[in-house]
C-alpha cells in the first residue's frame, strides 16, 4: 500500500488505482483499500467511480462513518 499511497500524493493517479485494486483483490474485506481508491477517483475527478467505492463500503461496513467523512469533506 505505500506505493499506492505514493502514487497518489504524486499525482501518478492511474498507478495508485491499479495498486489499490491489487489490494483489493488480494484482501475484498478491507475498507481502507476502497477508501483509498475512492479518493484518489475523487483527486481526478472520477465521480461515478469514487462513488461505487463509497457504495461498497458502506455494503462492507455500514457503520463506518469514515465513508462519510470523505464525501462531505471533498
Amino acid at each position: 500500500i505505500d506505493f499506492s499511497i505514493f502514487s497518489q500524493e504524486t499525482k501518478e493517479f492511474n498507478l495508485a488505482i491499479s495498486y489499490f485494486q491489487d489490494s483489493i483483490e488480494q484482501n475484498p474485506g478491507n475498507c481502507n483499500y476502497y477508501v483509498f481508491r475512492a479518493l484518489t477517483f475523487l483527486a481526478e475527478n472520477n465521480l461515478d467511480k469514487a462513488m461505487e467505492d463509497a457504495l461498497k463500503i458502506i455494503t462492507l461496513k455500514p457503520d463506518w462513518p469514515r465513508v462519510f467523512y470523505i464525501f462531505i469533506n471533498q
